[in-house]
């Protein structure tokens, strides 16, 4: 193994860990106010997922991930309350980024479409507000 390989398992180890933690973030969320901190502690475990995948060019991942950042940014300037609804929708971005993961630890590439269809949820709800548009 050398050392990029390295690299790149301890960052699939980490990427892993940190989705978890903001799983379990995400699931200690209620509707409303949600405490900054908590939306914080949520934000920086996708960033650092985000910006590892950078490093490695896993570009799909970086792309997803950049999205979920962007309402979750959203959420902790306090331009989008949490509501059940993306809640929901943010778990669900929990398992796409974990199969976006788990495709890069194995080398393989997934659909040119996988995740798309949550993605551009994820978009329709940063841009109305939180007020789901579908």
């Amino acid at each position: 193994m050398n050392g990029l390989d390295q690299f790149k398992d301890t960052y699939i180890i980490e990427s892993f860990e940190l989705l978890a933690e903001m799983e379990e973030m995400l699931l200690g969320l209620d509707e409303g106010e949600a405490d900054v901190e908590d939306l914080n502690a949520i934000f920086r475990c996708a960033h650092s997922i985000k910006g590892g995948g950078g490093a490695f060019g896993f570009n799909k991942l970086v792309e997803f991930t950049h999205i979920v950042e962007f309402l979750l940014d959203d959420m902790r300037e306090g331009k989008i309350a949490v509501t059940q609804h993306i809640i929901d929708a943010l778990l669900k971005s929990v398992d796409v980024i974990s199969s976006l993961v788990s495709a890069a630890q194995e080398n393989k590439e997934l659909d040119d479409g996988f995740g798309n269809e949550l993605a551009e949820k994820l978009k329709i709800i940063s841009e109305g507000g939180g007020v789901i548009k579908i």
